[in-house]
């Protein structure tokens, strides 16, 4: 949001984001923090979108090709482009390809007002709550059908790391489970990358003083009790055995007939409360 309140150019601006960044977006504000960002549009970038050639637009992406293709696509044509100007937002580290890429395009270049990566890829629920986003996660870790996919989970799973780590100022001890391959190889992928953006942002080991946070890798195998009990928390109950929407709760309402339904948004304060 601060970021949004430092982009100049048309006083409207239109916010373009795609299935990795919306939910990123929708874990931390509502539209009601974005309008009163002067943002008056949120489209998906993969979708089909009427031109607005007199905005400016905010590409909130993921560096992966499907989405930069889609943003070239947008300015291919000189004289008919999609917005007035293109500040581009990505969610994490941009590979060198990518940025060649759009550096080559001319028409894009010609209305690109600021690229910035933001290392902000993974999902705050609260405060002191944040996810990777990978559900799937496990099948490369145990299934033998998907070993295949492992170092490539390792390496999603250690960018996604890398941007918390980032995003919090942190350059963390990191303590791994000496019993397992899985975590050894994620620690050694994470201190690379750590080590790389250091050398990248000479500030990054400057924003936070004091003693390093501790990072603990425990592999699943350790503890497999644990998923399937349930938590001593109101929140946790709901979750585990209503059939709620992970998005709307909702609640009888003791004075009313109608159902009371509350977003997640409005339900953060409300979990924390009832601990």
């Amino acid at each position: 949001l601060d970021g949004l309140a430092r982009v100049k150019g048309s006083h409207w601006k239109v916010l373009v984001v795609d299935p990795g960044t919306v939910r990123i977006i929708s874990a931390v504000c509502k539209m009601d923090d974005l309008i009163e960002h002067n943002v008056t549009l949120t489209e998906n970038l993969e979708l089909k979108r009427k031109p607005i050639p007199e905005m400016d637009a905010v590409y909130f992406i993921s560096p992966t090709e499907h989405s930069v293709d889609i943003l070239l696509k947008d300015f291919k044509d000189k004289k008919k482009p999609q917005y007035k100007a293109a500040h581009v937002w990505f969610a994490s580290h941009v590979n060198d390809d990518l940025m060649k890429k759009i550096g080559d395009h001319t028409n894009l270049m010609a209305r690109l007002v600021a690229l910035e990566e933001l290392y902000v890829d993974f999902l705050a629920y609260e405060g002191h709550t944040f996810h990777l986003d990978r559900p799937d996660a496990l099948l490369p870790y145990f299934s033998p059908e998907y070993v295949g996919q492992l170092p490539v989970e390792i390496e999603e799973t250690a960018a996604k790391l890398t941007s918390l780590c980032y995003t919090l100022g942190e350059i963390p001890f990191i303590r791994y489970a000496q019993s397992s391959s899985k975590c050894e190889k994620l620690a050694q992928e994470l201190l690379r990358r750590l080590n790389a953006l250091k050398e990248m942002d000479e500030q990054f080991t400057k924003r936070k003083k004091g003693v390093p946070a501790t990072l603990l890798l425990m592999d699943r195998s350790v503890d497999p009790l644990s998923p399937i009990l349930h938590e001593f928390s109101y929140q946790a109950m709901c979750y585990d055995v209503l059939d709620v929407d992970p998005k709307v709760q909702t609640l009888k309402n003791s004075n009313k007939d109608e159902p009371l339904a509350l977003t997640e948004q409005s339900t953060a304060n409300l979990w924390t409360k009832l601990r």
